[in-house]
């Protein structure tokens, strides 16, 4: 009763409160990985392969290790002595589930090695460790490690000629199929219009503006150790290293990760840094840092996408989809990362969108390159396959003359369809789809877009694309309320921020749900000491997972607390009223108490409660964007003049935190369109981006205006009836930007263009165009 009563209340909840991290982020009060100093603590820094494949014939390390103020030069072979694990998978393949024995067993792949002590098969591939009393005597260490390799040729990029067989190619590390191929060959064999589109999602870097590092320290007492971490899921990566690399017990390790900035999924995972100066504090019995410099971000910060993908898309006469083929090659990199099958198979989820596709045929294989390993990256997949049938239904409405929103508008699915389960197994729920993209129509003028004018010697286009999630029901969170005897209320919970807002949003999920001021609430992350358990944030479940969790955890909370005053003022729980943190008696003056002082009560002068909360079906968050660009045909140049984003949040629990949220994933989408791509030389393996000189990253300038539009239809898949909002605009923005400049080129003809779409790559391709007229092609 007390809990409905809260409920109702909603003070909070879709209110715009001012983000309460926004003060000490402004006056630079943060405290990041970089701000933790130990008494004693040692720099760390890593040797690395300058080599993308070879054997490594020696490593030495003598004339380091002579060097005033080296402590000590680790290597591979340290790590063979010690009896240290590597860094392993944690997401089975498909095909591999009888095989695999437990997570990270080396039957389905070898782990990363810490330290490479045989063969290098990256460049940027841990060699040594050194650490010394001083940055500037571990660099000097580090350019004195002598080391020598026996090259051999790299495996750099995809094969292109596999698209074309059904058959694994050479070397496929794993593969996935679905849908019935042969059905779909004779629907495509009988339609009206079939397009195809051949394209690659390139590999880009996540760039958060803190890179990772770790301060690691070790109690040789206790045997237990410290670390402070850049770490978005601090329980996962604990758990990984302690298991499979330390071989101790979860628990022998503090996982402290402070504020984070950004981390896109990079900062998911574990690396082997972070095991490094774990090993070397208990080695060496002192605090051990490593803080990586922005190059070395480049070189071994996790990446994300590099898919190579070839589509299909099957319309009858009516204009209708009846069948979709797709075909990918993903590069995992060198090692089969701890999450790397994720972004392999989370796209072919949501692969259909919300149109009605009846049919599919897809096949996916991943392969190893020679190149840094793959994790995910903001969308996680989903940008990729959305990417191609995005394009594929502009690529068919301009075959067929009409417009690209009607066509959409004709296929899409209905709110009556709903459930609709998809080809691809997905049920989709909670949705109008129709409504969004006519709502983002109107938004962005779309059906007055060709009376606009121009600017003289610019070409102006417009593209749309609809963005659907799939997120699944694999992961529950867990949220511990604590009540304290001088008011204060403490949420600890598992995931953790890295730009999110949680310390705002979850106050105010907690302010309405237990009914009390937000200000009285504070949000405890970060801490395997004090969590005792967590999932992390990623996949966009903070909010839906890790804000129900709270929900649930309050209703339970306040039982117990009604329990409880209820014992303390001899009245039956269930007569009381509960209201502004305070549960009373009707019609008995001044029985009341307040949970300051039930806390007081309690045990240990605090009443605690955990609760927890798991998705019992997939979500699936949407929206529709659109586009409109400025083309220079003389130099290329695309200037991205306005965007329009018109999302289903559910309930937003904040509104501005939410569509910030979508302007961010907007803005890094926007690099994926037009800038961002790690390049590697073919022949060397030498990576060609890997400076900020060299790989471009999205400026304000870049992006223009964001004019965000949220619509709320509540959610079904969990209690508060949000929507993940993340990693929409990721998914959304490339499609989106080039279908709006292939509309600016379509006059010269151009019909596709990869991405990211360059001012160089443009004037080429306008360059090829002209060239093929002139000679009458």
């Amino acid at each position: 009763m007390g809990h409905s009563v809260a409920q109702e209340a909603k003070a909070l909840i879709g209110q715009r409160m001012a983000r309460v991290e926004d003060e000490r982020f402004v006056l630079g009060v943060g405290r990041f990985v970089a701000d933790f100093v130990c008494e004693g603590m040692l720099h760390a820094v890593v040797v690395r392969s300058q080599v993308a494949s070879g054997v490594l014939k020696r490593l030495g390390v003598e004339s380091a290790c002579s060097l005033p103020g080296v402590v000590a030069v680790l290597t591979g072979a340290d790590v063979a002595k010690d009896g240290l694990g590597g860094i392993p998978w944690e997401v089975c393949p498909p095909g591999f589930e009888d095989l695999a024995r437990y997570v990270g067993d080396p039957l389905v792949a070898e782990p990363q090695p810490l330290l490479a002590a045989h063969e290098v098969r990256y460049v940027g591939e841990p060699l040594a460790f050194v650490i010394a009393d001083s940055m500037a005597a571990a660099l000097l260490a580090a350019e004195m490690v002598e080391v020598e390799i026996e090259e051999r040729r790299p495996v750099v990029g995809l094969p292109k000629a596999a698209l074309e067989s059904l058959e694994a190619p050479a070397g496929a590390v794993f593969s996935t199929t679905m849908g019935d191929h042969a059905q779909v060959t004779a629907i495509f064999a009988q339609a009206a219009l079939v397009v195809e589109l051949t394209t690659l999602a390139p590999r880009l870097v996540a760039a958060p503006m803190e890179t990772r590092g770790y301060l690691a320290s070790f109690d040789a007492e206790t045997q237990a150790w410290s670390v402070v971490a850049a770490a978005g899921k601090p329980h996962p990566v604990r758990d990984t290293i302690a298991r499979h690399v330390l071989q101790v017990a979860p628990d022998a390790i503090r996982v402290i990760a402070p504020d984070i900035g950004g981390g896109f999924g990079a900062k998911n995972v574990a690396h082997g840094e972070m095991a490094l100066v774990l090993w070397a504090a208990r080695r060496l019995n002192r605090p051990v840092r490593w803080i990586a410099t922005r190059n070395e971000a480049f070189l071994s910060d996790m990446q994300g996408r590099s898919h190579l993908m070839t589509g299909r898309l099957a319309l009858d006469e009516e204009g209708r989809f009846i069948a979709l083929q797709y075909r990918s090659l993903v590069d995992l990199g060198a090692y089969l990362g701890p999450r790397a099958v994720v972004p392999c198979l989370n796209g072919l989820k949501a692969l259909t969108g919300p149109y009605r596709i009846p049919h599919i045929s897809v096949r996916m294989d991943a392969l190893h390159t020679n190149t840094v390993p793959t994790c995910p990256y903001r969308g996680a997949g989903v940008p990729e396959t959305a990417f191609v049938v995005e394009r594929l239904i502009d690529m068919a409405a301009r075959r067929l003359g009409v417009d690209p929103a009607d066509l959409r508008a004709r296929n899409l699915l209905a709110p009556g369809d709903l459930p609709w389960l998809a080809p691809t197994g997905s049920q989709l729920h909670s949705a109008d789809f129709p409504v969004i993209l006519a709502n983002a129509r109107a938004r962005a003028g779309w059906d007055a877009r060709r009376e606009r004018t121009t600017p003289a010697g610019r070409l102006r286009g417009f593209g749309m694309a609809f963005t659907i999630e799939a997120y699944g029901a694999s992961y529950d969170e867990a949220a511990e309320i604590v009540s304290h005897g001088d008011g204060r209320i403490e949420i600890l919970i598992g995931t953790k921020s890295s730009g999110q807002s949680h310390e705002t949003t979850y106050a105010q999920i907690a302010s309405d749900a237990l009914g009390v001021d937000a200000a009285m609430v504070a949000i405890v992350q970060g801490d395997t000491a004090r969590i005792a358990r967590g999932n992390g944030t990623g996949a966009s479940r903070s909010i839906t997972t890790g804000g129900s969790a709270i929900t649930v955890a309050a209703a339970l909370f306040l039982g117990e607390a009604r329990s409880l005053a209820g014992s303390l003022l001899q009245v039956e729980p269930e007569a009381l009223t509960y209201g502004a943190g305070r549960f009373s008696a009707p019609g008995v003056t001044g029985a009341h108490v307040d949970l300051a002082a039930l806390a007081r009560l309690a045990p240990l002068g605090k009443l605690h409660v955990t609760g927890s909360f798991r998705p019992a079906m997939s979500s699936f968050p949407y929206g529709c964007h659109i586009a409109e660009v400025e083309v220079d045909p003389q130099t290329g140049d695309v200037q991205l003049i306005r965007y329009t984003a018109v999302q289903d949040a559910g309930t937003a629990i904040n509104p501005t935190v939410a569509e910030s949220q979508l302007r961010g994933g907007v803005a890094q989408g926007v690099g994926a369109a037009l800038m961002e791509e790690m390049i590697y030389d073919a022949t060397s393996g030498q990576p060609v981006t890997a400076s900020l000189l060299d790989y471009a990253l999205p400026r304000s300038a870049d992006v223009s205006s964001i004019d965000v539009t949220l619509r709320g239809l509540p959610c079904a898949s969990n209690p508060l009836g949000a929507k993940a909002i993340g990693e929409a605009g990721a998914v959304a923005a490339p499609p989106a930007i080039i279908n709006a400049i292939v509309d600016a080129l379509s006059p010269f003809g151009i019909t596709h263009l990869d991405i990211p779409a360059t001012p160089a790559r443009i004037w080429s391709a306008l360059q090829s165009r002209n060239s093929n007229q002139e000679r009458g092609l």
